[in-house]
C-alpha cells in the first residue's frame, strides 16, 4: 500500500504552526528552520528541478510562499 503524502497546503500550515514566517525573505530564515522545511518537502514528495538555483529547503520555502489560500 502506498503511503499518503502530505499536501503542500498542510505542509505550509504545519510549518507556520512551528513558527516559520513565509512573509520573510528566504535568506533571513535560520538554517535550522530551512532544515525543517527540507524535511517537510520530503514528506510532501516535493522535488526541485536539477537546474534550480538553490537547495531543496530554499526552493520549497519559496514555493510555499507563493501558494494562494494557505492563510
Amino acid at each position: 500500500m502506498k503511503k499518503k503524502k502530505l499536501s503542500h497546503e498542510d505542509a505550509r500550515r504545519m510549518l507556520e504552526a512551528a513558527g516559520i514566517d513565509f512573509r520573510k525573505d528566504v535568506f533571513t530564515i535560520p538554517i535550522s528552520s530551512l532544515e525543517m522545511v527540507a524535511e517537510t518537502a520530503k514528506l510532501s514528495g516535493y522535488r526541485k528541478s536539477r537546474t534550480a538555483p538553490g537547495a531543496t529547503g530554499r526552493m520549497y520555502f519559496e514555493y510555499l510562499s507563493r501558494l494562494k489560500g494557505a492563510r
